[in-house]
């Protein structure tokens, strides 16, 4: 649980963990959808609510084969 953290960037360092499954973000300081993420090729859940992000292009969630849920409520969307 990554939540209310204060973030702005995601380290590469979320790399370890690839089989995670789940992340959440929300509650930070995200401006921009953390790329590095489409790495994490087995993500079903990604919390983003909360944050400042106002842009994410498609190409960037076609990435993610399993994605079930993608919260971005109360952003700039």
């Amino acid at each position: 649980n990554l939540s209310n953290k204060k973030l702005t960037i995601l380290s590469k360092e979320i790399l370890i963990f690839e089989g995670l499954s789940s992340v959440n973000l929300s509650k930070n300081g995200l401006t921009e959808f953390p790329t590095i993420l489409s790495e994490l090729r087995n993500l079903r859940t990604i919390n983003l609510s909360e944050n400042q992000i106002d842009r994410v292009s498609v190409s960037q969630l076609q990435k993610f084969d399993l994605l079930d849920t993608l919260d971005f409520q109360s952003n700039k969307l």
